[in-house]
């Protein structure tokens, strides 16, 4: 009798270890699933200006805003990088994060400067056109 008790119970501690693991694995399931959604949502808010026109000699600020603060964002124009590293300027970028916005300043404009600019955080990029009146 008492053989069959403890088998009673022990069924019971397996059935409710089984009912355990399986809440465990949706949980963990719906979890994964959540992180892939979110990994296919860009990072970037949508801006208004996208085209920004200065004078030549003068300074340009192009901006992009990402949806959260610790998204970092690299700055190119065309292909080529801009900053090296954790560079944040050089002598004619500068890069400035602040809060939700992130802007590249463009120093001592010159019409070799006019062109597409791209913030880029991972897999997603913003292009920006520089237009310089000279």
């Amino acid at each position: 009798m008492k053989s069959l008790y403890t088998i009673n119970m022990v069924q019971q501690i397996l059935k409710q270890i089984y009912k355990f693991l399986v809440c465990f694995l949706c949980v963990y399931f719906l979890i994964f699933q959540w992180i892939l959604f979110l990994e296919r949502e860009s990072v970037f808010i949508p801006i208004p200006i996208t085209r920004v026109s200065t004078e030549e000699h003068g300074t340009a600020k192009l901006a992009c805003a990402v949806k959260r603060s610790d998204v970092n964002v690299d700055w190119y124009k065309g292909e080529q990088a801009l900053f090296t590293g954790q560079q944040d300027e050089n002598n004619k970028y500068k890069r400035i994060d602040d809060g939700l916005q992130r802007e590249l300043i463009v120093k001592n404009v010159s019409t070799d400067d006019q062109g597409d600019y791209v913030c880029q955080a991972d897999k997603y990029r913003v292009t920006l056109h520089l237009n310089v009146q000279g």
